[in-house]
């Protein structure tokens, strides 16, 4: 017996660690990717392709002939949006010519399984139950939005996967405060915001003074190393405001403005504030239209003559080149115009984020730029829209102040997005208070709190300074709402589903 005690102490620890809490999240990470395999086999057998499409059509992209060949500099004159994106696409140009497709479909889907297992992993995370957690982790993994960005040569899903991974990492820091976790959720914060403008240095700031006042054992190395990304981040809009007159990471800003803002005025109200001098001429032509479009004296600018970046007028695939230098000034008249028109016309910025709002409670597969793999899983997203999201026809036609070029479309409201997502949102923000989040450590109302703070704040940007892509924008933070999905779920749902079952046995 004493000889058999040790043979048999072994076996029991090996038991113990198989069916310890890190074995389940592996098994079920196991199960997400045997499911990501078949479903992604299915979709491609229903004509599913990547997209390269973008690379030669939207407007975010510079010159392919300029990514394969003059990538750095073209780069450092970006001024219409921060370079990181442009910067990896041309990296991959360059380095699988002839197999840029193959190559960049390889690191999308390798981006879309990472971000499928964040949502499985925060949820964990947040003590949600392994069989809950897979659920909704699954759900989002078949959805049509997940395949459709995950076929698409864009910013979107990248932007959602770093969102995804900094909230993973931050509940490392929290955790562990380990140098590496502090600087690999740095990298991804970092990496946002040079990929996307809408997460301006002052948000990176935000988050690292929170992080910092969260975390009290490593609130030294976190400020330190947050100095290098600060300093980079403010270099750019320096960069930025020396060559083109703007501390600003994208200089869209005020056409994007214009989009919530003068965009809404009516065609006689707008032609009255020009003949007043009110409004420049600019605020005549559609935003993002050519350059022949605009008065001479807007486009007719001298400077960096030899960069191709800032001069070429169209592209080499014979789109416009809304890079061009003249583009600086014609959005800062945009931004002038348009914040004229919010403070003396506030009607016109209530229709306009009225309508962002609508919008952004849309299916984030709605979006005219999924081209043909859209009208591929036209059917299938219908369904899936119709059973998550609630999808409903909905009649404007009786609202007054519509814009003329909405009136006579068909319009759909998504009443569980309507309801669900500003509910869940409030949940987690009570949870997250000390009194309120029973059986929740710190880290983890941190962690609720981060999620919440990324939420609310790409909503209320997003719908401030942008209307038409609106839907696409909360993609980047749908993993979020599932993962609150999934934990209100645990901590609501199923305890009374478990009631129910237990009176429903009793005798």
């Amino acid at each position: 017996m004493l000889g058999r005690s040790g043979p048999h102490r072994v076996l029991s620890e090996i038991r113990q660690r198989r069916s310890g809490p890190g074995s389940g999240a592996v098994r079920a990470i196991a199960w997400l990717a045997a499911a990501f395999v078949v479903c992604r086999v299915a979709y491609a057998a229903a004509g599913i392709r990547f997209d390269m499409s973008p690379l030669s059509g939207f407007w975010q992209f510079l010159d392919p002939v300029l990514l394969r060949h003059d990538l750095l500099r073209s780069c450092f004159y970006l001024h219409s949006q921060p370079p990181f994106f442009n910067l990896f696409v041309g990296a991959m140009l360059q380095a699988f010519p002839g197999f840029e497709s193959q190559a960049l479909q390889f690191v999308y889907l390798l981006g879309s399984f990472l971000l499928c297992t964040s949502v499985l992993l925060l949820q964990m995370r947040l003590g949600v139950s392994r069989s809950v957690a897979f659920v909704v982790a699954l759900l989002f993994t078949v959805s049509p939005s997940c395949v459709l960005y995950e076929n698409l040569l864009f910013y979107t899903l990248p932007t959602a996967l770093m969102l995804a991974l900094s909230a993973v990492l931050l509940h490392e820091v929290i955790r562990r405060a380990s140098t590496w976790s502090i600087a690999c959720f740095l990298g991804c914060v970092f990496t946002l915001a040079m990929m996307r403008s809408v997460f301006h240095v002052l948000y990176v700031i935000v988050v690292v003074g929170g992080l910092a006042a969260v975390c009290r054992r490593g609130r030294k190395r976190i400020i330190i190393l947050s100095l290098l990304p600060v300093l980079l981040l403010v270099g750019l809009s320096a960069k930025n405001l020396i060559l083109f007159g703007g501390f600003e990471s994208s200089s869209w800003m005020g056409m994007n403005l214009w989009g919530t803002t003068g965009r809404n005025l009516s065609a006689d109200v707008r032609d009255r504030l020009v003949a007043d001098g009110r409004l420049s001429e600019v605020s005549l032509v559609p935003r993002f239209s050519p350059l022949r479009s605009y008065p001479a004296e807007y486009t007719d600018i001298e400077g960096f003559e030899s960069v191709a970046a800032l001069r070429d007028v169209t592209t080499s695939t014979g789109r416009n080149n809304f890079n061009h230098l003249a583009y600086v000034g014609i959005s800062h008249q945009y931004l002038k115009d348009g914040l004229y028109v919010a403070s003396h016309h506030p009607r016109a910025l209530c229709v306009g984020v009225s309508r962002a709002w609508f919008q952004y409670f849309k299916s984030s597969s709605e979006d005219a730029s999924l081209g043909a793999n859209w009208c591929k899983l036209a059917a299938v997203g219908t369904l899936y829209d119709r059973l998550f999201y609630g999808k409903l026809p909905c009649d404007l036609s009786s609202v007054r102040g519509l814009p003329i070029y909405e009136r006579g479309r068909r319009h759909h409201v998504f009443a569980f997005l309507l309801l669900a997502l500003p509910l869940l949102v409030l949940y987690a923000l009570r949870l997250s208070r000390f009194h309120a989040g029973r059986g929740l450590d710190g880290g983890q109302r941190a962690l609720i709190m981060y999620l919440c703070f990324n939420i609310v704040y790409v909503a209320v940007v997003g719908n401030l300074f942008e209307m038409g892509e609106n839907n696409r924008f909360r993609f980047v933070t749908d993993p979020m709402h599932l993962v609150l999905l999934g934990l209100f779920v645990h901590r609501v749902v199923a305890p009374r589903v478990s009631a129910l079952r237990a009176c429903l046995r009793s005798p």
